[in-house]
């Protein structure tokens, strides 16, 4: 089935659904006035991307990308006010609940928890690994040493010293939070 075929067979369920409703190409969007504008039956409208704002500013919002097609509907049948109702491509998703947020950006390919305030970081898991690696593979080395040293009688310690001294030079690097902490997700 073509994709005009589709288009019109979705029109005509959501005229079916929310009389008035619209589908519509995105042209632009505009996240700081929360607002794309959309172009139907060659008229370009500029569509809320979230119906209320409330005044401790929660939301829940869709951000969708440009050229793709959404589903917007006239606010109390104002053909000049339309809220976005759904959007086949999504580039970013925003919640800012009471004491939490989220943002999932796709277009960076960025999670960001919390505005980014907090000190506290999610870790990429494989640099964790290879950190805690370098701390296993240095303790077997010395394991391996103590295991092959053989006491001698009144050498007061000189063979063992001599057999870690190659291990004791090496200094392990001291993990930091920005070392292991995964730049994809921001606290």
């Amino acid at each position: 089935m073509s994709e005009d075929k589709l288009l019109e067979a979705f029109r005509r369920l959501i005229k079916g659904v929310a009389p008035g409703a619209f589908i519509g190409l995105v042209r632009s969007v505009d996240e700081q006035t929360m607002v794309a504008e959309v172009e139907h039956d060659e008229l370009i409208y500029d569509v809320l991307l979230k119906a209320v704002a409330d005044e401790q500013e929660q939301q829940f919002v869709l951000v969708p990308a440009v050229e793709s097609y959404v589903v917007a509907c006239p606010i109390d049948g104002d053909k000049e006010r339309c809220v976005l109702l759904i959007s086949s491509v999504v580039d970013k998703v925003i919640y800012q609940g009471k004491n939490t947020s989220l943002v999932i950006d796709d277009q960076s390919g960025k999670i960001i928890f919390n505005n980014a305030e907090k000190e506290s970081f999610m870790t990429d898991i494989n640099q964790l690994v290879s950190q805690m690696n370098t701390i296993e593979q240095d303790l077997n080395t010395l394991k391996s040493l103590f295991k092959s040293w053989t006491p001698a009688a009144m050498d007061g310690g000189a063979a063992l010293k001599v057999a870690t001294q190659n291990w004791a030079a090496t200094d392990i690097e001291e993990t930091t939070v920005e070392a292991i902490k995964d730049d994809k997700i921001e606290h």
